[in-house]
């Protein structure tokens, strides 16, 4: 799901379908499979497992700097698909261009 959105603009606050910001990109993709999380990074990283990246699969959540503003879908090959920020649209970006903080599995 998170692929075929590529290109959508970023929108604070904002979980589908024309617009995303990166907690709501992460919700709407999984909530498309059934499973709800929060709409919030941090809160998202919380909620569940954290994974050892020798262990990532495509899907997982990767959660970037200190504070855990920042959420990205893993989708293989050293990617992952985001909302950047404001002014931005969703991309798919190295998986260490930005500082990982944890790795999570929903389900």
């Amino acid at each position: 799901m998170a692929c075929k959105e590529i290109g959508k603009p970023y929108v604070f606050g904002a979980a589908g379908p024309s617009t995303y910001d990166c907690s709501g990109l992460t919700l709407a993709a999984w909530k498309s499979v059934g499973v709800y999380m929060p709409h919030n990074a941090y809160e998202q990283m919380q909620s569940m497992p954290r994974i050892s990246r020798a262990n990532i699969h495509i899907g997982d959540l990767v959660f970037y700097y200190s504070d855990v503003h920042h959420v990205g879908i893993y989708v293989g090959d050293g990617h992952v698909v985001v909302e950047p920020q404001s002014g931005d649209r969703v991309r798919m970006r190295d998986i260490d261009r930005s500082p990982i903080h944890s790795i999570g599995r929903p389900g």
